[in-house]
């Protein structure tokens, strides 16, 4: 059982790296969503404060009864093996996934968009009754979710209005990638290097490789790419391996540390929903590739033995808003899931739907705009047969979950 919600701890880690992807609706998928809500909801401070009585009176016995009765309250079974499989693979799939993401882009999403698409039926066989105002219900959501997507705005347009900005010198040649998640950086590579404040690092570059300073002017902002794969190998990567000669000065935008805190509060309440990606809302606030930097960043320090600096403080706040928003809540969400069942799943319907728009496989992109595109002919083939394959994938773990547990979200 510990095995299993730890794998299933990975699946939504996973789900919840992506935009689009909610692990919310990965829990929905694993059948264990309803479980989860009242895991978290048990997160309380008794366990902490019985330790406090039990550390001032000098660790006396009846002082750890009291503890472990504390502790009782809170489902550790269920949290401990799930959140550790969450842990793991966010860390993980902070370096994989966009990695992945970059190399097959079309073929991950149409993954994401099987799994969500045939795990709708999964809230629809939870809901006790089917009555026209939970239809009405689910389809405003969805439509307010398609709404919210048009309000992420083009992030260039953004990087030269943030307050908080450090500058790093490199003491030896260092990839552009490198600095940004050593800084951390609230903004792509491309983005610090087309900022305002990175003159010098353009010059710097156009004297070492002018060649290629020469390429990247040819894709400033505003010009159109054939499609979301050569836009990510053309511009993106190019970017990220630029070598920054030793002693340039770059300019990096970063959050200030309450904004993170926050940030980190709102994007848990979306993980928690099926449907609304936490990812997705970290890049509305406009901090997505700032905690995905800074995550990068702190485990490539630690793991070279070198501490990673306030990038780690980052890193804390962002789980310590995470932590908060999580119990806050998850306590309305299970109230809403015990007392309104039917309208609560006929919404979780319709985000679910709604969410589809952000992970549809085929997109052209520009350095300024994101749109979705019909399926291009005889390349579309691939990335329709894994999100079949998606599809298949999120049908069998349901009918396995239907066997083994019939009753577990009730």
């Amino acid at each position: 059982m510990k095995a299993g919600l730890f794998l299933r701890g990975m699946c939504m880690g996973i789900a919840d790296i992506i935009p689009g992807v909610s692990g919310g609706t990965m829990a929905l998928v694993l059948g264990i969503y309803g479980q989860f809500i009242a895991a978290v909801k048990s997160l309380n401070l008794r366990p902490v404060l019985a330790l406090c009585r039990w550390a001032a009176k000098g660790f006396k016995a009846e002082g750890k009864a009291q503890f472990l009765t504390a502790c009782e309250t809170v489902h550790w079974r269920f949290l401990l093996p799930l959140v550790s499989g969450i842990a793991l693979a966010m860390g993980v799939g902070s370096v994989i996934i966009p990695r992945l993401m970059d190399d097959h882009p079309a073929e991950m999403r149409g993954l994401f968009f099987g799994l969500i698409l045939a795990s709708v039926g999964v809230p629809l066989k939870m809901m006790p009754r089917h009555r026209r105002q939970d239809l009405v219900l689910g389809l405003t959501s969805s439509l307010l979710f398609l709404g919210l997507g048009y309000l992420v705005t083009d992030p260039n347009r953004q990087v030269d209005t943030v307050s908080n900005w450090r500058v790093l010198h490199s003491e030896e040649p260092t990839e552009l990638k490198d600095i940004c998640r050593r800084g951390p950086s609230a903004a792509s590579s491309a983005e610090v290097y087309w900022a305002e404040r990175n003159e010098a690092l353009r010059a710097a570059i156009a004297r070492t490789e002018p060649v290629l300073a020469a390429e990247l002017e040819a894709h400033r902002p505003g010009q159109t790419l054939a499609s979301d794969k050569d836009a990510r190998k053309d511009l993106a990567r190019p970017y990220d391996a630029l070598v920054v000669p030793a002693g340039t000065p770059v300019a990096l935008p970063r959050p200030s540390y309450l904004f993170i805190l926050c940030a980190g509060t709102i994007a848990i309440c979306a993980m928690v929903l099926p449907g609304i990606s936490g990812s997705f809302i970290l890049l509305i606030l406009g901090c997505y590739y700032f905690v995905l930097n800074a995550v990068k960043g702190s485990l490539g320090s630690l793991v070279h033995l070198r501490w990673p600096g306030d990038g780690l403080l980052y890193v804390i706040l962002f789980a310590l808003g995470c932590l908060i928003g999580l119990a806050a809540f998850s306590r309305v969400l299970n109230w809403l899931l015990r007392r309104l069942p039917a309208p609560t799943m006929g919404a979780l319907v319709g985000l679910m739907l709604g969410c589809l728009r952000g992970v549809w496989p085929w997109r052209q992109v520009t350095t300024t705009e994101v749109s979705n595109i019909l399926p291009p002919g005889a390349e579309a083939w691939p990335a329709a047969l894994i999100a079949v394959l998606g599809m298949a994938i999120a049908l069998t773990i349901e009918y396995l979950g239907a066997r083994r547990a019939p009753a577990a979200e009730d």
